[in-house]
């Protein structure tokens, strides 16, 4: 467990790295379920998908943001739409990612 304030925002949540073999997987949303003693809806205001460019685990210089949403209930389930990257292609090799929360 980790104590966080409000407003803190790009708290690391979950990272998670993708390998594809060809260049051309095509990655459109990523599907979250929310679970703990926090409540999800009053305590976490954005939760933020980014493309994490150096594999450092933080949002730095170079990451891409590829979506954005929040809870509509507590432990509940969020869909992240990948927004202003339409069939965004998940490139040959591996490739890291970062979920994040902002409060």
């Amino acid at each position: 467990d980790v104590t966080v304030a409000a407003g803190q925002t790009d708290v690391p949540m979950l990272r998670f790295r993708l390998t594809s073999n060809t260049g051309s997987t095509r990655l459109n949303s990523i599907t979250l379920r929310a679970s703990g003693s926090g409540n999800d809806v009053a305590d976490v205001t954005s939760v933020r998908l980014w493309a994490d460019a150096d594999g450092d685990g933080s949002v730095s210089t170079g990451d891409t943001e590829l979506g954005t949403g929040s809870y509509s209930s507590d432990n509940g389930v969020l869909q992240l739409l990948l927004n202003a990257v339409s069939d965004f292609s998940i490139p040959s090799g591996d490739s890291d990612y970062l979920v994040t929360y902002d409060y």
